[in-house]
């Protein structure tokens, strides 16, 4: 064969993947124009077959050297199906490029080993393969010559509008089998997930392609019936097809943007094998003609091997397919220059290596700069270290032509598939991409575990609750509402000049002129807890609907996960998930699968064939067909590569993400003072992590400012919200002067519980605590006696604590007076004057009637009051027709600032001290604040509470909280789990 030098020069178009590295140029071969300075292809003058011949060996000659191991070759581009046209450059093999055979090539005597150069290949940049400058297609190598000059041959596939075609005999099945394995790897390690891969195998049930769970993209076929997954493929190539003829995109898909590329599925490659060796085709042969001729325009190309040994199906035109494809026929090539797949170990390794490529550095679940993206519009992340579509967005998005608008996720799994590795790749993957002061989050691990504290290290984390009960949840998700409510308020114009906004984003547009309002992202696991109480399913219900439906333009979002899509017990199911467009969902039983509604036809096919911990389906249209994206998800590990361990081995998270942490704790201390003052203070509410008196707002406050608390800075600290250590929330108001308590952590926004008495009837306390529970209650009085301590004179102007309680029981126990003195001391404060305690019985009726100095409040403290002769009230039948002292004081002293507060161990001791009322509201009437270690039906009756409580107020709470929270039920019976602090 003859060639010219212009030949030789249109090949210089001919270049590697971005990342190889290319021989030297020849001397004599500028470049041309616009073409690579490093072309793969070395242009020599060559006039025939003998001058190619002594060009190869001049060559040779050339690049030999003494003791060392040479190799060479000759690459061969082959157009057009019948292959006719025939161009041969030299080249340099060693040169390694992504058309490197998978073992090794023979070139005129000299041999080239390639596995050695496949092991240390790692995908980095968008490898395309050989390329044409003048021409689309990706050329991909599919054997080589048997010539003594070893040329390679290619065809191209993706871009170049043609699909294959591959005939064999029953000779060459095996050999035609191999070929299909290696075009596949080949094509994976080309492009990566920008292409998905459909691997029909009736014969094999899919055996034939062991290691597809591996590849980056694949939607798994139903082997059984083929026709089913074929079907998917043809309804998204009529999607494509009408998206171009409808002229809102080009009408041809390599043209597209790679984005709306993504979001229709990217490019697809159908392998067929076996055609004409089983019926299962019969139903499809005018779907895979139509495919073969019309899918490559829209980016769908066929790969179809037929065994020409066997009858094809009946009215199956195989020449219509021939006509416009590459054809590859083996039965009239050497099995030995086509190509094979590598061995077992070897293929497993590559595309394990692909799966932990990078095509862009935001684009990996690690990426390499922190905190440089801003929430104004949405937050997103991804879950893999690849450019493959799998990620998640929570906001809208708008870029390129299309829109994404996400308020709600859910994900759903097995135990084992892996969920707890996605939740923890959502929140790090949005946690290292954007600063707290834009993304904050609040963490619900509702089965009781522990995986959701280590995220106490985040500076982003506002509140982590676990082992906590559902009505305590529910509460929480009742202030969400509350701060959705707030923000909303926030977007108003009142006149101020700074506005009116639509929604947050305009809002962050604007610079938040009325103060920082982040993202918040809510995650609950197993949030199918929720539902456990048949008294709460309806308000669980409706407060996720309103997040799910209002939570967007309010900047909150919520993220919910559990082994279903949709618990039992969850009341308007079917219309909060029509409103949950993102979908996600690991391996799943298979009898949920076939039942579920979060998916269509396509969606459901595919959850079949995620068999694999790890592998995931992720929909972010409300589960339609055409927008499913399946692929297998990283692994978070903060540690240098030298370090890691291999895919086979696990390690603890705590050793992985350890860095992470590090980095974390090192940029917050850089990061400018002003924009760490919008930061959250991490709340962890687990029943078990007591938070110290320290903690304590006003304990804080009065430390912050190095003396008791004044009125006046008692009326900021009520124009401050709960994240700033104020007291907002509770709706301070001069005119009622009242008195905050702080009892402890609750599990709402605030980060604290509170008992704001004010001069209203009934703003009295109650503390009803069992024997048992004594050292819980101690631990409620030293954080009462630190929160008076901490206010001025100007606020409470007197405090008397009547302290009966018995001595201590043991020399190591604690009593009463040793919790008041350790409360102020853990606390930092020092004892006031205006405190003191009495525990002489013969006190009592004197502290009843003192009275606090004009304008400020009086507090008494009753520790077991009935041990006080003076205040028995007598039997009931007579004490309701009698006046004593204490009750006057609870009926009337709140409306003159005289608040009191009892602590007892049952109710049958306090009716010893108070007449129990029977008409009205009863107890509730003496006191709007209750404190109790459990609700039984006595105090439910006591307080006229008709309706039954839910769990988080009925019943005994769990034995390993029992030491740590308590239930406060509030104004009009409002009930909240608090977390007492600790000493």
């Amino acid at each position: 064969m003859s060639g010219t030098a212009s030949d030789l020069d249109d090949l210089l178009g001919l270049t590697p993947a971005p990342d190889a590295p290319a021989p030297e140029a020849a001397p004599s071969a500028a470049p041309s124009a616009g073409r690579p300075a490093r072309p793969l292809v070395r242009p020599v003058a060559i006039d025939d077959a003998l001058a190619l011949d002594a060009a190869w060996r001049a060559e040779y000659a050339t690049r030999a050297r003494p003791g060392r191991e040479q190799s060479a070759g000759v690459c061969e581009l082959s157009v057009g199906p019948e292959g006719t046209a025939v161009r041969r450059a030299l080249y340099a093999p060693e040169v390694f490029h992504l058309n490197a055979s998978f073992l090794s090539d023979d070139c005129a005597g000299l041999h080239a080993e390639w596995a050695p150069a496949w092991v240390q290949w790692l995908k980095q940049g968008e490898h395309v393969g050989l390329t044409r400058a003048d021409q689309d297609g990706c050329l991909l190598r599919w054997g080589r010559d048997a010539d003594p000059y070893g040329a390679i041959r290619y065809l191209p596939l993706i871009g170049g509008r043609r699909s294959w075609v591959i005939l064999s005999d029953d000779r060459t099945r095996e050999t035609a089998i191999g070929l299909i394995r290696a075009l596949v790897l080949r094509l994976a390690c080309m492009m990566g997930n920008d292409v998905r891969f459909v691997l029909l195998d009736p014969n094999g049930g899919g055996t034939t392609f062991p290691q597809q769970g591996l590849l980056p993209s694949h939607l798994p076929a139903n082997n059984a019936v083929p026709a089913e997954t074929l079907g998917l493929v043809m309804d998204r190539l009529a999607k494509v097809t009408a998206t171009m003829l409808d002229g809102t995109r080009a009408q041809d898909f390599h043209k597209w943007d790679r984005r709306d590329q993504k979001d229709a599925g990217g490019y697809e490659v159908v392998c067929a094998l076996d055609m004409g060796d089983t019926a299962k085709y019969n139903p499809m042969t005018t779907q895979l003609t139509d495919l073969a001729r019309t899918g490559p325009l829209a980016g769908r190309y066929l790969l179809l091997h037929v065994n020409m040994d066997k009858a094809l199906p009946h009215g199956f035109d195989l020449k219509a397919i021939m006509d416009d494809a590459h054809v590859i026929d083996l039965r009239e090539c050497d099995a030995g220059c086509v190509d094979r797949p590598p061995d077992e170990a070897l293929h497993r390794h590559i595309l394990s290596r692909l799966a932990s490529a990078m095509v862009d550095s935001e684009l990996k679940v690690i990426p390499d700069r922190w905190w440089t993206k801003t929430s104004q519009e949405c937050v997103g992340t991804s879950l893999t270290d690849s450019d493959d579509g799998l990620g998640v967005l929570f906001g809208q998005e708008t870029g390129g032509r299309s829109t994404r608008s996400i308020t709600a996720g859910v994900l759903s799994g097995i135990p084992g598939s892996g969920k707890s590795n996605v939740l923890a790749l959502i929140i790090m993957g949005l946690a290292m991409r954007y600063p707290p002061e834009e993304l904050q989050f609040h963490l619900l691990d509702l089965k009781g575990g522990v995986e959701f504290q280590a995220y106490a290290k985040l500076p982003h984390a506002a509140v982590i609750a676990s082992n906590a009960v559902p009505g305590a949840m529910i509460g929480f998700l009742r202030n969400m509402r509350g701060e959705m409510d707030r923000r909303y308020d926030l977007f108003l114009d009142r006149d101020d000049g700074k506005g009116e906004f639509s929604d947050l984003q305009q809002y962050h547009a604007a610079g938040q002129p009325r103060g920082p309002a982040p993202r918040i992202l809510i995650v609950i696991d197993e949030y199918q807890t929720l539902f456990d109480e048949e008294q709460s399913q309806d308000e669980a219900a409706n407060h996720l609907k309103e997040i799910v439906s209002k939570g967007r333009a309010a900047g909150v979002h919520v993220l919910l996960s559990s082994q279903k899509m949709v618990p039992s017990g969850m009341s308007r199911s079917q219309h909060i998930m029509s409103m949950i467009t993102l979908r996600m969902s690991l391996q799943m039983a298979a009898d949920e699968v076939d039942s579920m509604f979060e998916f269509g036809t396509e969606g459901r096919q595919v959850l079949r064939g995620l068999q694999e911990s790890g592998r995931i389906l992720i929909n972010d249209h409300g589960g339609a067909d055409g927008f499913n994206h399946a692929g297998k998800v990283g692994v978070l590990d903060g540690r240098p590569p030298a370090q890691r361990t291999t895919p086979s081995e696990r390690e603890k998270a705590a050793v992985r993400l350890a860095p992470l942490f590090a980095r974390f704790e090192a940029m917050a201390q850089k990061w400018p003072a002003e924009k760490r003052a919008a930061w959250p203070t991490t709340q962890v509410l687990t029943g078990q992590v007591r938070p110290g008196l320290k903690q304590n707002f006003l304990v804080r406050e009065a430390l912050r400012t190095h003396g008791a608390i004044r009125l006046t800075q008692l009326l900021e600290m009520g124009g401050r919200p709960a994240a700033a250590g104020g007291l907002q929330e509770l709706g301070i108001d001069s005119r009622f002067l009242p008195v905050p308590l702080m009892l402890g952590r609750d599990s709402t926004l605030n980060g604290q519980a509170c008992v704001p008495l004010s001069h209203e009837g009934g703003e009295n306390l109650l503390c009803v605590m069992e024997m048992k529970a004594a050292r819980l209650q101690m631990d409620v009085v030293a954080t009462v006696v630190a929160s008076l301590a901490a206010l001025s004179p100007d606020v409470v102007g007197s405090v008397r604590i009547l302290n009966l309680a018995p001595a201590k029981l043991v020399p190591d126990d604690f009593d009463y007076g040793d919790a008041i003195a350790a409360g102020l001391a853990a606390a930092g404060l020092p004892r006031p004057a205006n405190i003191t305690v009495s525990t002489s019985p013969d006190d009592a009726v004197g502290l009843i009637g003192a009275v606090a100095p004009p304008g400020t409040a009086d507090i008494l403290i009753l520790i077991d009051p009935e041990r006080a002769s003076p205040l028995l009230v007598g039997p009931p039948e007579t004490a309701r027709f009698s006046t004593f002292p204490l009750m006057e004081r609870l009926k009337q002293g709140p409306d003159m600032g005289q608040h009191t507060i009892i602590f007892t161990s049952s109710l049958q001791r306090l009716y010893k001290v108070v007449v129990n009322e029977t008409v009205g509201g009863g107890l509730s009437q003496l006191f709007r604040w209750v404190l109790v270690e459990r609700v039984d039906d006595d105090l439910r009756a006591a307080l006229r509470l008709i309706q039954p409580l839910s769990r988080a107020g009925g019943g005994n709470r769990p034995g390993k909280d029992r030491d740590t929270t308590a239930i406060l039920l509030g104004r009009s019976g409002k009930e909240t789990v608090v977390t007492v602090f600790g000493e």
